[in-house]
């Protein structure tokens, strides 16, 4: 039996102005982090060695993938593997939660990150599992983990992720005697993630492993557009927070609209938000035609045998609606009122600077 978890993982590279690395660099550079986690052994890295001089620039500022940005460095082909001790006493303070109440039941695990086409697709698997062992679970512990070793080596490098990771559903694999496909999955839908379980042929496969290696192959185009849907739905979020913020702001100066700055200031952020609006509707548009793309160039070929198509398809059907609409009106209104209000202004100043004028001719007159 295997039992493990998905997710969504990446070395991803801190900002530092000026520096270049090669890819070959970065692999290693992968490699001497890893090993200066006392915890962690068997580490294993592959790659497209032809990309080895390509060229990684450090100072290419961007956000993390939990906040929707895309993996960055993705080098093609990039495949890690490695094995992590942790004993319980660790998971518990990890978590903060007893050691009676840990579901790896297991203090081995095997971290796999692979590079596909649409970004990253992760896994861990529980080493060692017992009846009952989590790999969701397990994905927690690894999580945190690693997040917070990277953050105490000196590297350029920080571990990233994005959420949800664990992937809500718990993986196991058995070898299933009377089956006579290669690979069958049932979906069994029970309180909290559900479990899906895979039965392998024993006449296909000459181990677990074996089956496991052939599973991770067959998931990973899967699982990593599953998160590609979930890092355009975060980035649409967090624009829309920032849109939000901008909106507040002009409410805030209403508050004060007696004030001369006033005008000017909420002007600006007027044209602020209007740009930002725009963006983002262009940024919806972009985003559902190449979903719909890359969705028919998965699902609508023939043959190909599907696990996540369900969770896709909800986490397609889960997406925000936004007010765009309404809050492009609301923020024109605000604009014609400002331009009404400096309007006013203009014709007050001018009618005083007229009058002071028009009395400093009277005088100089008589």
């Amino acid at each position: 039996m295997k039992v493990f978890g998905g997710a969504c993982f990446n070395f991803s590279l801190k900002s530092i102005p000026g520096k270049i690395i090669t890819v070959c660099e970065y692999v290693q550079e992968i490699e001497i982090s890893l090993n200066k986690i006392h915890n962690v052994a068997n580490i294993e890295v592959d790659y497209l060695e032809e990309d080895s001089y390509e060229d990684i620039e450090l100072d290419y500022i961007r956000g993390d993938m939990n906040h929707g940005y895309g993996a960055y460095p993705q080098v093609p082909c990039l495949n890690v593997k490695f094995d992590i001790y942790l004993p319980y006493r660790v998971q518990s303070e990890i978590l903060n939660e007893s050691d009676s109440t840990l579901l790896t039941k297991s203090e081995n695990f095997r971290v796999y990150i692979f590079e596909t086409f649409y970004g990253m697709a992760s896994y861990v698997e529980v080493l060692n599992c017992q009846e009952g062992s989590s790999g969701s679970y397990a994905v927690r512990v690894i999580r945190d983990f690693l997040d917070s070793e990277f953050k105490k080596i000196d590297t350029f490098l920080f571990f990233d992720f994005l959420g949800p990771s664990p992937f809500h559903a718990d993986f196991k694999l058995i070898s299933g005697n009377d089956i006579e496909n290669k690979i069958t999955m049932e979906r069994i839908k029970i309180k909290g993630y559900d479990e899906l379980l895979f039965n392998y042929n024993p006449n296909c496969f000459a181990s677990d492993e074996d089956a496991l290696s052939h599973i991770f192959e067959e998931l990973n185009t899967e699982l990593s557009y599953f998160y590609v849907l979930v890092s355009a739905k975060v980035r649409l979020m967090y624009r829309w927070e920032d849109i939000e913020n901008d909106l507040n702001n002009i409410f805030l100066l209403e508050e004060n609209k007696n004030s001369v700055s006033v005008f000017f200031r909420r002007k600006k952020v007027i044209n602020a938000i209007l740009k930002k609006i725009w963006i983002f509707k262009s940024e919806v548009i972009s985003s559902s035609g190449s979903e719909k793309i890359n969705y028919d160039s998965i699902y609508k070929r023939g043959g190909d045998v599907f696990f996540l198509q369900e969770f896709v398809d909800e986490e397609i059907e889960s997406k925000y609606t936004y007010p765009v609409s309404d809050t492009k009106e609301l923020v024109d209104f605000f604009e014609s009122k400002n331009s009404k209000s400096i309007e006013l202004f203009v014709t007050f100043i001018t009618a005083v600077v007229g009058g002071i004028i028009g009395s400093v001719v009277t005088v100089l007159i008589s």
